[in-house]
């Protein structure tokens, strides 16, 4: 059996609670960049052939398949 005192007992425990709360703080900040990164796209649906598309937000953009001019949706409205 391993022997520790209990200052070791506690440091070990300390050290363990502060790697979880480290990693669930790295995992958060990659999922909040992740979304962040995907908010500056929009999917937008053709209304002329409905084909479905990625385009930046605001502004208008051309349907890849029939040319036709779709209006992107703003940053407000996502």
């Amino acid at each position: 059996m391993i022997q520790l005192s209990l200052g070791q007992f506690i440091v070990l425990l300390v050290g363990v609670a502060l790697s979880f709360i480290a990693l669930q703080w790295i995992v958060e900040l990659t999922r909040r960049r992740r979304r962040s990164s995907m908010k500056s796209h929009a999917v937008i649906l053709c209304r002329v052939c409905g084909v479905r598309y990625e385009a930046e937000i605001g502004g208008v953009c051309d349907c890849p398949v029939c040319l036709t001019p779709n209006e992107a949706a703003t940053r407000d409205e996502i």
